[in-house]
């Protein structure tokens, strides 16, 4: 017999619904504990392919119940939670959670202060001989 068998299909719609939302609170809880390694921060796929197959999975168990005629409501209401916690965890864990803070005013386009840096050649060249000309700063911190 199959594993997935062994439970009625009401508990495998309702385990793969808490697993769907389970990966937007576990992504919040290693970030604000800051136990969310770097790298797992700034690209969160395994957990995002967590959310995806608990949300595959109720969508499946939704459909299946829809065809079966039992258990439509719950059904229903799962997959939405599921799909719904798939969206919120893409845009919380992408776009909300990670913005870059404002600039400061005194870093401002336009708004540099005097300095002198030497060239590709060595020779020093202030920012003030540069104005008038469109001018475009590029520092490398590499070795050569």
């Amino acid at each position: 017999m199959v594993p997935s068998m062994m439970f009625p299909p009401r508990a495998r719609l309702v385990a793969s619904c808490l697993l769907a939302l389970s990966g937007l609170p576990l992504y919040l809880l290693l970030d604000r504990t800051q136990w969310l390694p770097p790298l797992l921060r700034d690209r969160p796929w395994p957990l995002e392919l967590l959310v995806v197959g608990g949300a595959a999975a109720t969508v499946a168990h939704c459909v299946h119940a829809l065809r079966a005629r039992r258990g439509r409501a719950l059904a229903v209401a799962c997959a939405l939670a599921a799909v719904a916690s798939l969206a919120a965890f893409v845009a919380m864990a992408r776009f909300a959670l990670h913005q870059l803070p404002p600039s400061p005013a005194e870093l401002a386009v336009g708004a540099i202060p005097e300095f002198t840096l030497p060239d590709g050649a060595g020779r020093p060249v202030t920012l003030s001989s540069l104005r008038g000309a469109p001018t475009l700063l590029l520092f490398y911190r590499g070795v050569f």
